[in-house]
């Protein structure tokens, strides 16, 4: 538009705009939380959690998905639009998700997530039952002294949590990109976590060693 503005005669020149850095969510969705997430998240909120954790679909694709776009034999989805051209892309249909949406393809209307209240006919928002399952879950967390929820876990933390799982798992990024529907790798490699997990046994043989020099440094 700014350019056209100059070709219009209306500006004299494109001002230049300096983007903010994106930081996305980096929370991520352990297997306890999820767990609990689920026991108290009411439908349609738990059939898109776990569409959205087996699949790192963003919300509003799970929300818009069409019955046609299941392949029930490939154990696949067909995700025909976003924010991208590279938006336009397959993802996987877990054994779960298979079982769940099962049960969501009966009736005529097409959607797989319908809604009456939209005038779109799917559902678009789910944030009311979001925010209520989250303080379900904190209530019954301070029940059992637990921490509760940070504030900073979102629905949109399951497909964040999806893309860091299949990097872990050794996935190639590249497939992951794509599984994601990311216009640059570089956004995908925001979801590599470095692998910390051994790093405690690190430290005792580190202070094992310590000790004994300590040790033979007294004798």
């Amino acid at each position: 538009m700014l350019r056209l503005a100059v070709e219009w005669k209306v500006l004299r020149v494109s001002p230049r705009i300096k983007l903010l850095e994106e930081h996305g969510r980096t929370t991520l969705i352990e297997a306890s939380t999820e767990a609990l997430l689920l026991k108290h998240a009411p439908q349609p909120l738990a059939d898109v959690l776990v569409t959205i954790m087996d699949s790192g679909m963003r919300p509003e694709e799970v929300m818009r998905m069409r019955k046609e776009h299941i392949f029930w034999d490939r154990s696949v989805i067909l995700v025909p639009y976003g924010k991208s051209f590279k938006s336009k892309r397959y993802v996987p249909l877990s054994d779960r998700m298979c079982c769940l949406l099962r049960l969501r393809k009966s009736g005529d209307v097409p959607w797989m997530f319908p809604s009456k209240r939209a005038g779109c006919g799917h559902l678009t928002t789910i944030n009311k039952q979001w925010a209520a399952t989250v303080e379900a879950v904190n209530l019954a967390a301070a029940e059992q002294k637990l921490a509760p929820i940070p504030v900073a876990l979102k629905l949109y933390c399951a497909r964040h949590t999806f893309g860091t799982d299949m990097l872990a798992e050794g996935l190639d990024i590249v497939k992951v990109s794509k599984l994601m529907g990311h216009e640059d790798l570089k956004t995908t490699m925001k979801y590599l976590h470095p692998d910390t997990s051994g790093s405690a046994a690190f430290v005792n043989q580190r202070n094992r060693s310590k000790s004994l020099h300590l040790l033979k440094a007294a004798g």
